[in-house]
């Protein structure tokens, strides 16, 4: 599922990281761990295609991510730590984004919602940071894709909040999908 061999990357003269290795499965939730600055979400947005490795390889699927094929990008979902929503209802947010994702699940959405007591008359503007945040992860979780990345899905998540992501995402998984998650606390 997704494979990453002798990865190394830097921001101008800093190394991020270097000679990362790893295999990631499907059927199978990663944390990645660590200390501020060291790459972590990086990691993620390479995965994501977000960002270009400068050495090694990153193979999602049999797809080199920073190449941004159509089928690639229909088959991944990332919820970013830092992220801006538009002013729309979220029965806009499905129509406007939902498309993008074959496999998207609108009854599947409604109950992760609903789980976390989001209305789902709501407006996103009119939401705290963590209700559009639950409402992110949960179109995510939605999407169905093979793979999903989270980066700090739990920032911004009152304690029962926390709670509930970690009983949806273990719901959510199968053996077809791949979730990789940074630094849940």
């Amino acid at each position: 599922m997704i494979s990453i061999n002798n990865l190394h990357f830097s921001y101008k003269k800093a190394s991020v990281f270097s000679g990362i290795n790893a295999t990631m499965k499907s059927g199978h939730i990663y944390g990645v761990l660590g200390r501020n600055g060291t790459g972590k979400s990086t990691l993620l947005y390479t995965i994501a295609g977000l960002v270009c490795p400068q050495k090694g390889e990153v193979i999602v699927n049999g797809f080199k991510p920073f190449q941004r094929e159509a089928s690639f990008l229909q088959d991944i979902f990332l919820v970013p730590e830092e992220f801006f929503l538009p002013d729309i209802s979220i029965a806009d947010l499905i129509t406007y984004y939902s498309p993008f994702y074959p496999d998207f699940n609108e009854p599947a959405f409604h109950q992760y919602i609903s789980h976390f007591e989001i209305p789902a008359d709501a407006t996103l503007l009119a939401m705290s940071y963590g209700q559009k945040k639950k409402v992110l992860i949960s179109f995510g979780l939605a999407t169905n894709t093979q793979v999903l990345l989270m980066d700090e899905p739990t920032n911004g998540l009152d304690l029962i909040s926390k709670g509930q992501l970690r009983k949806i995402i273990t719901s959510a998984i199968s053996e077809h999908k791949c979730l990789s998650l940074v630094h849940i606390k």
